[in-house]
């Protein structure tokens, strides 16, 4: 017996999986990352915020059963035709570079989807260009991330080096009662 075609959740469902899956991919599943995935699901599928974060976060328990990368490529595969698939390398491309370092890992993830999808590496660097020229270098979210880490770096360091710097003045001080 043939299976049923997937109806669109399921397709949107496979897709957000791989994405979580890419982002993942290099053991570092940064806020960037889910901001973007969640950007590409609204985007593509015309998803409110929350509908699209809900979506996600199934995505997530879904990816981290899978055991293979085929079970949601082949979804899409049933539900959207070849001439469309490029558009899926894209969103995949654009959250393995959210983070504004691209992976080996998410490389990998990438080329076997888009040889399990029937696209070319051609295709995939065309999706991966396209992706890179929409993508900010840094996202807001990495930037802020690094601003406050650097800002909680010097406050630590400023308060060891007043601290350091009073011990021995306080040392001196006669205590008064």
């Amino acid at each position: 017996p043939t299976p049923a075609p997937l109806n669109a959740d399921e397709a949107q469902l496979a897709l957000a999986a791989l994405m979580v899956r890419v982002a993942r991919a290099d053991n570092h599943y940064s806020a960037g990352e889910v901001t973007r995935i969640d950007r590409v699901l609204t985007g593509m599928y015309a998803l409110s915020p929350f509908a699209a974060a809900a979506l996600r976060q199934q995505a997530e328990t879904l990816e981290s059963e899978a055991p293979d990368t085929v079970r949601f490529t082949r979804a899409l595969k049933e539900a959207v035709p070849l001439d469309e698939r490029r558009a899926l390398i894209e969103a995949l491309w654009s959250v393995a570079l959210a983070d504004g370092a691209r992976g080996d890992e998410e490389d990998q993830v990438i080329r076997l989807t888009a040889s399990l999808l029937g696209l070319t590496d051609r295709e995939s660097a065309e999706a991966r260009q396209s992706a890179a020229a929409l993508a900010p270098i840094l996202p807001i979210a990495t930037i802020l991330t690094l601003a406050i880490t650097a800002i909680l770096a010097i406050e630590t360091a400023l308060a060891g080096a007043v601290e350091i710097a009073l011990l021995p003045l306080l040392a001196r001080r006669p205590v008064e009662a």
